[in-house]
């Protein structure tokens, strides 16, 4: 009855718990007009389980998308990513010409040196906040 109480006391610890620590973030400054903008960090899995992210969300924005530069055949194009799998340990970059989060339809003007909260979708339903700066060049 005593490991139950403890395990019961237990379980608020452990849905506070972080899976991910998110670096470098930072979002790409644009005119005031724009209606699509990219954000760019770096996403460390410090977790013991493998993490799933299945998007990403912000109040600042209608949608918010993860997507992903490729080449072929010596031409760039841009894909949808649904999912992104990080192992215990694992990261994944999201940057310039590369990976990273199309931001669309923003709700509010920003500038440079705004923070602006972002949201990963993780695949267990959890949500893990960061900010990134608005800035004109990657920091």
């Amino acid at each position: 009855m005593k490991k139950l109480l403890v395990l019961i006391l237990l379980i608020p610890l452990m849905a506070q718990a972080e899976f991910l620590s998110v670096e470098k973030a930072w979002i790409r400054a644009a005119p005031p007009n724009a209606r699509v903008m990219v954000a760019y960090a770096t996403i460390n899995n410090i977790s013991e389980y493998t993490i799933w992210l299945t998007g990403a969300s912000s109040s600042h924005f209608k949608a918010v998308e993860m997507h992903e530069t490729i080449e072929e055949n010596g031409m760039a194009s841009m894909i949808h990513v649904d999912f992104i799998q990080l192992a215990p340990g694992e990261s994944v970059n999201f940057g310039p010409g590369g990976k990273h989060f199309m931001l669309f339809t923003p709700l509010a003007s920003s500038s440079v040196g705004d923070s602006i909260e972002l949201k990963l979708h993780l695949g267990n339903g959890d949500r893990e906040s960061f900010s990134a700066k608005v800035s004109r060049k990657q920091p």
